[in-house]
């Protein structure tokens, strides 16, 4: 599990470098330090996630066992809400109030450098804590995937809201569905089950194509 940690550990850093510079430097220049910022602040919006471990812990969520209802919250609430919520703070901190923050597009960018700097965190924190469970596989090859479809939904519904003047009911939008992608994530590698793996993630692609599609639209016509 550790190669594979690995690979994906130089993958998120690589296609981090990559936004930030080209950009930084060719699309939007001048904002690589803003990038930059962004990677940080996801790095360290894993606390919340840890926070979100405490509390479940303390409530007694832990271990999950084959109770349907400890793995239903531990998965919309524990990891897909505090992990999504954390980004969309490091967005609306760091990157909304940019003059350059106008649609779904720009969304899209921003929100996934700071699920980036957090898939870095997750996958180091992984390293440093393994977890011996048969799902580990899955979860070490597909937290990267994940976290970039689940960055994709919330940052269109966040440059959504920027376009229309609706910053509220967008970004709540785009933290549920995201909220609601991240927990059928990670319910379908705890079970460890390949071909609902298969069912989720080619659902999910198709999607996020559909909305990568539509945010290209609506930053051409402006």
């Amino acid at each position: 599990m550790f190669t594979n940690y690995l690979i994906s550990v130089i993958i998120t850093l690589l296609i981090a470098v990559l936004i930030s510079f080209y950009m930084g430097k060719r699309i939007k220049k001048g904002s690589s330090g803003t990038f930059i910022l962004i990677f940080i602040l996801g790095f360290l919006s894993i606390a919340l996630n840890i926070f979100s471990y405490f509390l479940s812990d303390l409530a007694g969520i832990f271990p999950l066992g084959n109770s349907i209802k400890k793995v239903a919250f531990y998965s919309l609430i524990t990891a897909g809400f505090f992990r999504e919520f954390g980004k969309l703070l490091v967005v609306r901190m760091s990157a909304m109030s940019r003059s350059d923050f106008n649609n779904p597009a720009d969304g899209i960018v921003y929100t996934l450098m700071a699920s980036l700097g957090f898939t870095f965190a997750a996958l180091i924190w992984n390293i440093i804590f393994p977890i011996t469970e048969t799902s580990e596989f899955y979860r070490s090859v597909l937290t990267l995937p994940a976290n970039i479809i689940t960055a994709i939904i919330l940052g269109f519904f966040l440059g959504l809201g920027q376009l229309r003047k609706n910053v509220f009911i967008d970004s709540m939008t785009g933290l549920f569905a995201a909220t609601f992608f991240h927990a059928v994530f990670e319910l379908s590698i705890l079970t460890n089950d390949s071909s609902l793996i298969l069912i989720v993630f080619g659902g999910s692609i198709v999607i996020v194509a559909i909305l990568i599609n539509k945010a290209i639209g609506l930053s051409t016509a402006r």
